[in-house]
């Protein structure tokens, strides 16, 4: 019988470091995998206590328990990701719980859609890549991101990532879905024109 649970009590399974090397031992059994598409890995109880450095068996069992259900699946074969352990694995192996490193202020080139300025800046703010327009002091456009995106991205580079990423998540919500839960969001929306400005690149 499974008992409802707070938000509080679900992330406070994580508070264990042995539950960390649990979920992360079975995300790298499942990136070795050869085959691409060949669904979930499924560790049984002794290939993850051999991956993981625990006491026990008992206290592998205690903690399995504790995953199963939320973040793990249980099956006679063995142990697989659910959603929620694959999104919080993903979470923690990109490191995105980090600060991200510095970016801007750096001139862009396009148009403000407020004033028609070819005035644009982009910058990090709280982990929002923001485009700001000097001329007008309005907020262009503002796109949440990652630690890992600005690490591994520098410019030219950076903008096209978070260009391509707003405009994934913009036909997604058009569709009425949630670009973050992939679920149906609203049934109807009203109408929006195409926006009138421009972002490209880093200005010359």
């Amino acid at each position: 019988m499974t008992e409802d649970r707070s938000a509080a009590d679900i992330f406070r399974l994580l508070a264990d470091e042995t539950r960390i090397d649990i979920l992360r031992a079975v995300a790298v059994a499942q990136s070795e995998r050869e085959q691409v598409g060949s669904g979930a890995a499924e560790l049984a109880f002794s290939e993850i206590y051999e991956r993981v450095a625990v006491e026990n068996t008992s206290k592998l069992s205690y903690h399995l328990g504790e995953l199963a259900g939320t973040y793990l699946r249980k099956r006679d074969d063995g142990y697989s990701l659910s959603h929620a352990g694959e999104r919080i694995v993903r979470f923690i192996l990109s490191r995105n719980y980090e600060r991200p490193a510095s970016f801007g202020p750096e001139p862009v080139a396009g148009t403000c859609l407020f004033c028609g300025a070819e005035a644009l800046e982009a910058r990090l703010s709280h982990q929002f890549f923001r485009i700001d327009c000097t001329a007008c002091d309005q907020q262009v456009t503002g796109q949440p991101i990652t630690p890992a995106q600005v690490e591994t991205r520098d410019g030219d580079e950076l903008i096209r990532s978070v260009k391509f990423q707003s405009t994934a998540d913009f036909r997604q919500i058009r569709r009425g879905m949630c670009p973050e839960a992939t679920v149906l969001w609203l049934r109807h929306l009203p109408s929006v024109s195409s926006p009138t400005y421009s972002l490209t690149s880093l200005a010359p």
